[in-house]
């Protein structure tokens, strides 16, 4: 028998950085084409920009397209709307190449755009929509997530009538269509994921201090079987019905606190699992090792297709912010043989990427 002992087993994570200071992978489609922010500085008030990404036309830092939402766009009754330079976030993507986000104009108003498969984009503004329904005028719509039949989620941000806060709803709405709230709690829910069967996900609360994941299709929201921490957020949904996240275990977690990503089946049920990302000591960077949470700042998993490859965003401390791309069979195998003294011949045939498929069966 071969012993594998020293040798390095293969990676289920691989790593990749769009041009710029930070790199966030936040969709992916049936065809693994991925879509992100890239920052230009760390930091809350770097410059973002949106990116897409095949990795079938090579390396992300050669191959991403990088794009903003243009200037004097047309917005609400046809006005021309001032986009802010550097305000642009990408964060959803269909099998058609449409891609959703956000961008910021120059008066301070936030809006969702949708841009199709050709580049052109279209304004999504729920102000008119959901005035009269929420009983405020909203000051700004995110479009987090597109399935193939063109219905968007995210969330609409109105002015409290009791406080300078927010009340967020969660929404969606066909493109095209009207907007409709899809509320997991009244005061605070947004939306991240959407899936063939208009299955969503994302974050809600009902007292603003404990923050939970949910899943939410047909009637009431079910919150995820998360037993610890005191943040949590769904932020893609598979057609079979496999979600995945984020969740912090500090009370009131701030930024340099570690957060983890996680995976679990709302259909078929099955434990909860944590994923983390961390580069394996001595090692090339791109080569990554499973577990270890102390030794990555965070790991956030932000999207998942329907053949089981998730996206999301490592940070170290000490290190620039990275994508990465990870297949959910490759990486069960791994935590498999982490309970093992050698890696088990059948680790070194299982290739890291599945080929892309020509078309969807």
């Amino acid at each position: 028998m071969t012993d594998h002992a020293h040798l390095t087993p293969p990676p289920p994570f691989r790593l990749f950085r769009v041009p710029g200071a930070r790199t966030v992978a936040r969709g992916i489609n049936y065809y693994s084409v991925i879509v992100g922010t890239v920052f230009d500085a760390e930091g809350p008030d770097a410059a973002s920009h949106g990116f897409r990404w095949d990795p079938a036309d090579g390396e992300a830092e050669k191959a991403a397209t990088i794009f903003d939402v243009p200037d004097k766009i047309h917005g609400p009754g046809g006005k021309k709307l001032s986009v802010e330079v550097g305000k642009t976030v990408a964060a959803g993507i269909n099998d058609k190449g449409d891609i959703v986000g956000n961008f910021t104009t120059a008066d301070g108003f936030e809006y969702g755009f949708w841009r199709d498969s050709a580049g052109n984009f279209t304004v999504i503004d729920s102000s008119k929509d959901l005035a009269a329904e929420a009983g405020a005028q909203s000051v700004g719509t995110h479009a987090t997530c597109i399935n193939n039949d063109r219905y968007v989620g995210g969330r609409v941000f109105y002015p409290s009538p009791f406080s300078t806060a927010k009340v967020v709803h969660g929404f969606l709405q066909q493109i095209g269509g009207a907007f409709q709230i899809n509320d997991a709690e009244p005061n605070l829910t947004e939306i991240y994921g959407i899936n063939a069967h208009n299955t969503v996900v994302g974050v809600t609360s009902t007292d603003g201090t404990r923050f939970y994941a949910f899943v939410k299709s047909m009637g009431n929201p079910v919150p995820l079987p998360i037993g610890f921490g005191t943040f949590s957020r769904g932020r893609g949904i598979t057609s079979g019905g496999k979600i995945v996240g984020q969740y912090k275990t500090l009370a009131n977690a701030g930024p340099n606190s570690h957060g983890h990503g996680f995976l679990w089946d709302f259909v078929g049920g099955g434990p909860f699992q944590t994923i983390d990302v961390v580069t394996a000591p001595n090692q090339n960077p791109v080569v990554l090792w499973f577990g270890a949470p102390d030794l990555a700042l965070s790991t956030h998993a932000h999207g998942i297709n329907d053949n089981g490859i998730v996206v999301g965003e490592r940070r170290l401390a000490g290190e620039t912010s990275c994508g990465f791309m990870m297949t959910e069979m490759l990486w069960s195998l791994w935590r498999s043989l982490q309970t093992t003294s050698r890696w088990a011949d059948a680790a070194w045939r299982v290739q890291p990427f599945p080929p892309r498929p020509a078309t969807r069966t």
